[in-house]
């Protein structure tokens, strides 16, 4: 056993000793080995091994990664990648603990290590070192291959041919397992998980309703499903586990909610639907706008603070305030915080009202009706010199073809396409309109109903008119 170069014994302190054990981050040479780690019996298993004198609680090395949990996630009977002076980090624990660095073959920043094993001496990630070693010929598993008496070279499960099975269900295993199988591993990582999760319920009927959930998703989408997605679902049920009985019923309560768990598709509602419960979808409707407007006004008392903050602060007040009153409908409220948000984003840029309400509007020509109340109440009640700017279809034709030339894609199109009919036809159609495209030449005839109508293509709007781009 050799030790790198400048190696010191945290005890005796010779330089280049050989170390043979390293205990709670201390390095032990040979001497040193024998006088601090007499031979003593094991409280755990019993056996005699070499135990540090100084140790509370006479534990061997194996016993002790078995029975002591994680300082960090506090499991027990993981795979231990480090011992410290503070305690044991399971293989999880300690890759999140790392700093990650850029692996040196995939150049993507992920936690590495040096590959010396392989003659690499730069960092590289696992799945770049797993890909480095050789693919057995019979079994097919990356592996370290020995060569055999005919000459091939088979890894160690095939030259030796041994056979494993699964403590389980004794079915044979492949690849690299040795203990057991993969349907067997993800049906206990999914049962581990569910009691870990169910742990942290403060009421049986929680626990109950999270333990029934879990059953019930392993059965229709099976445990490789679950098992992945259960953590992601304990989130909503810990959410309504202390609500009202009637909580699905109830704007202020559903407002709080993540509405992407109270999707028709998503699993948390079609688990509870099959329990009973019957979903409104003009509640969950008006609780999705509920959670809009807070999450925009929450993006608009984040910014950096600023007349136009305020004043828009106080608008939405107001506004909250018609709501409550029944005067108000909260929907027209949550298209005017996207268009309000919207506005201060400009006006970080151009510091100035007028030019950025100019701005917004040349650049998303449909947030002029939700700006509008907006705008009148910074003109009369906070007397702020801005103005509705008279409508342009050529700067609004000049922003599609930009944006479509610079992100071709259909929803870019289908908006050149609206404002190129009202630039050049003065045809004004709502933008959920049905309309059938076909390309002709470098132009695009467009059929809405009974009307036809001939636009030029953005490219030869680019080429014959520079001046206008």
């Amino acid at each position: 056993m050799t030790s790198p170069p400048g190696t010191t014994c945290d005890y005796c302190g010779r330089v280049d000793a050989v170390i043979h054990r390293r205990h709670k981050d201390e390095r032990y040479c040979g001497q040193c080995y024998h006088w601090y780690f007499p031979p003593t019996e094991c409280e755990n298993c019993h056996e005699t091994k070499r135990i540090h004198r100084n140790d509370k609680k006479k534990i061997c090395k194996t016993c002790f990664t078995k029975i002591t949990p994680c300082c960090r996630c506090g499991r027990v009977g993981l795979p231990i990648s480090k011992v410290t002076a503070s305690g044991i980090f399971c293989r999880a624990c300690y890759n999140s603990l790392k700093e990650p660095g850029y692996c040196f073959l995939c150049k993507t920043k992920k936690v590495v290590s040096r590959g010396l094993s392989f003659g690499i001496n730069k960092p590289i990630c696992d799945i770049c070192r797993s890909r480095l070693r050789p693919k057995c010929p019979q079994c097919g598993t990356r592996r370290k291959l020995y060569k055999t008496d005919t000459g091939n070279h088979l890894c160690y499960r095939c030259k030796k041919g041994l056979k494993f099975y699964c403590q389980v269900c004794n079915a044979l295993l492949f690849g690299k397992d040795k203990t057991i199988c993969k349907e067997c591993s993800l049906k206990r990582l999914n049962e581990h998980r569910k009691h870990f999760n169910m742990a942290d319920f403060k009421t049986d009927e929680g626990q109950a309703m999270y333990g029934d959930f879990v059953c019930w998703l392993e059965k229709t989408s099976g445990v490789l499903k679950s098992a992945v997605k259960q953590n992601h679902y304990f989130i909503f049920f810990k959410a309504i586990e202390l609500l009202p009985e009637h909580w699905y019923s109830d704007v202020n309560y559903l407002s709080k909610i993540d509405g992407g768990y109270l999707r028709k598709s998503s699993k948390p509602r079609k688990f509870l639907e099959l329990k009973g419960i019957v979903f409104d979808e003009t509640i969950l409707t008006e609780a999705m706008d509920f959670r809009t407007v807070q999450s925009n006004k929450l993006s608009i008392e984040q910014l950096k603070s600023s007349l136009m903050r305020s004043y828009a602060l106080n608008y939405l007040q107001t506004r909250e305030e018609e709501v409550a009153a029944g005067a108000l409908k909260i929907r027209t409220v949550r298209y005017e915080t996207t268009a309000i948000l919207a506005l201060l984003e400009q006006y970080k840029l151009y510091k100035h009202p007028q030019r950025s309400l100019d701005s917004l509007l040349k650049q998303t020509p449909g947030q002029r009706a939700p700006i509008f109340k907006f705008v009148n109440y910074l003109r009369n009640k906070e007397s702020v010199e801005i103005c509705m700017p008279a409508k342009n279809s050529e700067d609004t034709l000049v922003m599609a073809v930009k944006r479509y030339l610079a992100t071709p894609s259909d929803k870019n199109l289908r908006l050149y396409l609206f404002a190129a009919l009202e630039h050049f036809h003065q045809a004004s159609f709502p933008r959920n309109s049905n309309i059938q495209t076909i390309e002709n030449g470098d132009g695009i005839e467009v059929t809405f109903k009974n009307f036809n109508y001939w636009i030029p293509s953005p490219g030869r709007l680019q080429k014959s008119n520079e001046n206008l781009l």
